[in-house]
């Protein structure tokens, strides 16, 4: 690997752990998205996992700034679906039929980081 290369995949990295890092309060005490949408303190790729199997549709994701609804596929109980990029300051409203959520945020290589957000729907 060339200098110049290392050096961007040394700044790459030192970026994504910041964006981490601003996300560090909600993974130590995560917000209850069952009681209210959670606004992101930073960018960043997130997941949606689910303590039971769901069906598609089933969860779903309101988005304030980009105004649109996401919604998962079929998934297993304990799967990840990953669901994209989110921009600071978004607000993620999640609904679901019934069960155990959680917001996951991932890193830039696609790697499962840290719940930062879960809830519990009846």
């Amino acid at each position: 690997m060339s200098r110049q290369a290392a050096l961007f995949h040394a700044r790459e990295r030192r970026r994504a752990a910041d964006r981490f890092d601003q996300f560090a309060a909600l993974i130590d005490s995560p917000h209850d998205i069952a009681s209210s949408a959670v606004e992101l303190p930073a960018a960043g790729f997130i997941g949606v996992s689910a303590d039971v199997s769901v069906t598609a549709g089933d969860i779903s994701i309101a988005t304030t700034l980009a105004s649109r609804t996401l919604e998962t596929p079929d998934l297993d109980a304990d799967i990840v679906y990953f669901l994209g990029q989110f921009e600071k300051g978004e607000t993620l409203d999640v609904t679901f039929s019934g069960g155990d959520i959680s917001l996951w945020i991932v890193n830039d290589w696609n790697e499962l980081r840290s719940i930062f957000a879960q809830g519990t729907f009846a």
